[in-house]
């Protein structure tokens, strides 16, 4: 099988220091119990809050400048380049206090439930456990953060860590059930990481006929398909859907179509030893590369 590679670039708040807590405490229960490593990771949380909220001033978020943000750009970095990602993000407060916020809030809940588990007396049940095993994964896969999914699927490798092997299993599933974006998008992705070849398709008017399907028999993805000239190179698997996700993208199954089309996107020679071939085409997810770059600046 060949492996096709698509992809798609495109505080100090005081919702930090609640942050860094949040993260201390969650190290307090996965780890194993000492007083010294205790000590060490609160002196820790009590510096970095202090910087934190003497770094920079405090910024009311409204719903104009939180659309505006989510619309903006990721680096045009290619590889990690920490001075670049910091001189970025250190005139973005805002962005990066809304970064901080989302991603914090939720394991604040996540913790406060811990302690309400423990205080009950029911954190010791395998039930209660598992579910918040769970509620950990599914806030990592919402945080839509590499770095935490990455993060967690590491954890999952090292039960002896986390202290729980019930949690080790729960984040064993980020490793591809993570959860797919639109195959819509997918495709669209596809179309501009390949439209090089469709001035090649174009000039052949010949090359690019295609068998037409019902279009009131088929779904919107299918249509899409058939009806592009780019993505009717390929005969896809699981009805055009992708077969599988993971943290930074997701995989289609497909065939490479032999025929004249082919020949004229990629040369008669290519198109012979490539038609009828089985492939994995991989997509990048499209807000991988901006959350990945914010997130490590976070990190530092």
């Amino acid at each position: 099988m060949r492996v096709l590679h698509c992809s798609n670039r495109r505080i100090s708040t005081p919702m930090g220091m609640i942050m860094i807590w949040t993260f201390c405490c969650i190290l307090l229960v996965c780890m194993p119990s000492t007083s010294n490593h205790h000590s060490i990771i609160f002196g820790q949380a009590m510096a970095l809050s202090s910087g934190a909220t003497t770094s920079r001033n405090n910024a009311k978020t409204t719903l104009s400048i939180r659309n505006s943000m989510i619309k903006q750009q990721p680096m045009p970095l290619v590889g990690y380049e920490a001075d670049k990602i910091i001189h970025r993000y250190d005139r973005r407060p805002l962005e990066v206090g809304w970064r901080l916020n989302s991603l914090s809030l939720p394991l604040l809940g996540w913790y406060m439930a811990l302690l309400m588990d423990k205080t009950l007396g029911i954190d010791d049940q395998e039930a209660v456990q598992r579910k918040r095993g769970m509620e950990l994964r599914l806030h990592l896969v919402r945080s839509g953060s590499v770095v935490l999914i990455k993060s967690g699927q590491a954890l999952s490798l090292r039960p002896d860590l986390i202290r729980n092997k019930i949690w080790a299993e729960e984040l064993g599933k980020l490793v591809d059930a993570v959860g797919s974006f639109p195959d819509v998008d997918a495709m669209d992705i596809m179309k501009g990481q390949l439209s090089d070849l469709l001035p090649r398709i174009q000039a052949a008017p010949s090359a690019i006929k295609q068998k037409k399907k019902n279009p009131s028999a088929s779904s919107k993805l299918t249509r899409m398909v058939a009806k592009d000239p780019i993505l009717s190179l390929f005969e896809f698997d699981n009805d055009n859907r992708a077969v599988a996700s993971a943290s930074i993208g997701q995989v289609y199954k497909a065939k490479i179509r032999r025929g004249p089309a082919l020949e004229a996107a990629i040369g008669k020679k290519a198109a012979d030893h490539w038609g009828g071939r089985t492939v994995a085409i991989k997509i990048q997810r499209p807000d991988a590369a901006a959350a990945a770059s914010l997130d490590m600046y976070l990190i530092r």
